[in-house]
């Protein structure tokens, strides 16, 4: 059970607190979750948050009489860290436009589609946004003609972009820069001496250097920031791979004949899921942090890929195609409880969990182009947030921020 079940279960349990308390229970509780993003940060564990902050309700709940009428602001309030998040997407001319206005620019919205502004306006391809921890900034890669690519920072308004790479070679196009738990550098691909290598930088552009020897592409951050896992094909075909942050200790987890890609870690950095090809067609595999204990968690005769950890780390969402085509599904950490969340005969994939677990964005081609689309983390309250003839895709959350 995740802390925000916790809290909502201990606020059900008690009477209603009045408006100073629900006050003061929100600012120690905000303060704890701003500590939880970096638990190295602070001293306090995860379970004395709930402490916290049932202590607060309850002396609430024993001095004020229920008068207020206000059962269920507190939750409310907890759930907002969330909703003042944003929400990011690609969204390109679509391709019957001439060569010469065909553009792919960064957007951001509020996760209910509005407040929508294109961050990016301009002739070049701007594409694979990744938000900073804190929210404040997006790394993200620009293509201009002749074929130079290179990765950008930019404040989230969209101010202050900055050319972070200026490198000769292509700081290849088709793997997201990724930030570092802490927000002091970021990992990306660059085309070298004819390899794709990851390479880490400080957050500033400065002290780039090369982390990998040997063709690696798709770098990710573990969530306490002291390895990288990458993709290599270095013996032969696509592996997992695990390298320390200063770049030693290169390892293959996989170590399998067959294609193993998109490794995403779990929340709390002990597994990470992956795609693999081992039984004759992608399936969505699981495995701890050193390589041990890889299993099959989808297990099914269609193709089921990008796996995606919920927040807090109960749940994987992923895109299958045994329907015959292709559908958002969701599934227990374990593999257990498989569904359908889209049950739409458009594609939806590619989705991505709210920063509270509470909602899940996809990709949908069911009005006829690529959209953004929003629903509740069971597939209820499926709804358009772009409505545009543009393609709309690559949505991507930025995290919660405090008001």
């Amino acid at each position: 059970m995740n802390e925000l079940t916790q809290i909502r279960r201990a606020y059900d349990t008690i009477e209603e607190p009045g408006e100073e308390t629900v006050a003061a229970a929100r600012e120690v509780l905000l303060a704890q979750i701003e500590s939880m993003k970096n638990p190295r940060s602070s001293g306090l564990g995860r379970g004395w948050v709930i402490v916290i902050v049932a202590a607060a309700i309850l002396v609430g709940a024993l001095l004020v009489t229920p008068a207020f009428g206000i059962r269920g602001r507190l939750v409310d309030l907890i759930e907002s860290t969330s909703a003042n998040s944003k929400i990011s997407f690609i969204s390109r001319t679509p391709s019957s436009c001439p060569p010469e206005c065909r553009s792919s620019e960064i957007y951001v919205m509020n996760p209910d589609g509005s407040g929508r502004r294109n961050l990016t306006p301009n002739l070049a391809l701007d594409q694979n946004p990744a938000w900073s921890p804190d929210g404040r900034r997006i790394a993200f890669q620009r293509s201009r003609p002749p074929g130079s690519v290179d990765v950008y920072v930019m404040n989230a308004d969209g101010s202050g972009q900055l050319n972070l790479t200026r490198n000769a070679a292509d700081d290849f196009l088709g793997s997201l820069p990724d930030w570092s738990p802490d927000g002091q550098k970021i990992a990306f691909a660059r085309v070298h001496a004819g390899n794709m290598e990851v390479y880490v930088m400080n957050a500033d552009g400065s002290e780039q250097r090369e982390l990998t020897t040997g063709d690696a592409g798709d770098p990710v951050w573990s969530p306490d920031g002291r390895t990288v896992a990458f993709e290599s094909r270095r013996d032969g075909n696509p592996e997992i791979y695990l390298v320390n942050a200063d770049g030693s200790r290169q390892r293959n987890l996989t170590r399998n004949a067959a294609f193993d890609t998109n490794p995403v870690w779990s929340p709390d950095g002990q597994k990470i899921a992956f795609e693999s090809r081992r039984d004759g067609n992608s399936e969505v595999y699981v495995m701890n942090a050193d390589g041990s204990k890889q299993r099959n968690l989808t297990r099914n005769a269609a193709n089921d890929s990008l796996p995606a950890w919920s927040p807090d780390g109960q749940k994987i969402a992923f895109m299958s195609y045994r329907d015959g085509n292709s559908e958002i599904y969701v599934m227990n950490a374990d593999g257990s409880k498989q569904r359908n969340l889209t049950h739409n005969a458009a594609h939806d994939g590619v989705p991505i969990w709210s920063p509270d677990a509470r909602k899940i964005a996809f990709e949908s081609r069911r009005d006829g182009n690529p959209e953004i689309y929003l629903m509740n983390a069971d597939g209820s309250g499926q709804r358009n947030l772009t409505h545009n003839p543009a393609n709309d895709s690559l949505v991507a959350w930025s995290p919660a921020q405090r008001k």
